[in-house]
């Protein structure tokens, strides 16, 4: 019966359901965000959404039933569109993300949301673009992270945590597209761009967070690809660092399914809920 008063409410806020779109980098590149918003005065937690496309494609606007289900839940949505590459490198994409973080902090009150209550979540490229948002963090991050803003990170079926091991699987260990489009190959640039290294005693040199300020990790995967071996590598590094890691195997989704079927009635949603009632 919950799923199905659950799911009633969610077509019906589907049908009403429209994002306010924001342009919040000027100049030559202008990557655009979408707010699904609540009232001005209900200061919501707010749940924010980076995604996937293997940094080369994908779109902002790819959330399915997402924003209506975190809605309901009583969060305000929003999703981060950024340039992707070659127009961009990974670099410069979490850098915009850094921006579009910054423009939310400022403005989000305006559509019902509370701004010391952040709640970040990825799907693919963006459960990467995630993580590497909140270990190597940029101002806003670091920000977030000294004052307790962010809640919790969701990471929502991803290999690229450990770049260079990943590589080591591939044959001849090169890279195909679009890791190679968007990392290339050379080991050191990989490693830069790898979550993982920058946790316990392999932590790279950099603007790494202190441990005791980072929120709890939930960390979803898929079968095939190895996701499952890469990502329970990357659980167990947080959880080695101190950080509250819930591990989630998504048995009977496939990787399209981790993004398009959140917020659908199910054992990923159900995981979800449970994680983030536990925080």
């Amino acid at each position: 019966m919950r799923y199905i008063l659950a799911m009633a409410f969610m077509l019906i806020s589907a049908l009403a359901l429209s994002a306010e779109t924001i342009s919040y980098v000027p100049g030559a590149r202008t990557p655009k965000l979408d707010i699904y918003g609540l009232p001005a005065d209900q200061a919501a937690p707010v749940m924010i959404f980076i995604h996937g496309g293997g940094w080369v494609e994908g779109s902002r606007r790819k959330v399915f039933d997402v924003p209506a289900y975190f809605n309901a839940e009583g969060y305000v949505f929003v999703s981060i569109g950024y340039t992707l590459v070659p127009d961009a490198t990974v670099e410069q994409e979490l850098e915009e993300i850094d921006q579009a973080l910054a423009w939310i902090t400022q403005n989000i009150g305006d559509y019902g949301g509370d701004a010391s209550q952040i709640y970040l979540m990825g799907h693919s490229a963006g459960a990467h673009l995630t993580a590497m948002s909140v270990l190597q963090p940029l101002d806003t991050l670091q920000n977030w992270l000294s004052r307790g803003a962010l809640k919790a990170v969701i990471c929502n079926d991803v290999r690229a945590y450990d770049l260079p091991a990943l590589q080591s699987h591939y044959p001849n260990g090169t890279f195909t597209d679009p890791y190679a489009m968007a990392f290339g190959q050379e080991r050191g640039r990989l490693a830069r761009l790898s979550p993982q290294l920058y946790l316990g005693g392999n932590a790279l040199e950099g603007a790494v967070p202190d441990r005791a300020t980072l929120p709890p990790f939930m960390v979803n995967y898929s079968g095939g690809e190895m996701r499952d071996v890469f990502s329970l590598n990357f659980a167990e590094a947080l959880r080695a660092d101190g950080v509250p890691v819930s591990v989630f195997a998504a048995e009977g989704y496939t990787h399209g399914e981790m993004n398009k079927r959140m917020g659908q009635p199910g054992p990923l949603t159900d995981a979800v809920e449970a994680f983030l009632a536990g925080i």
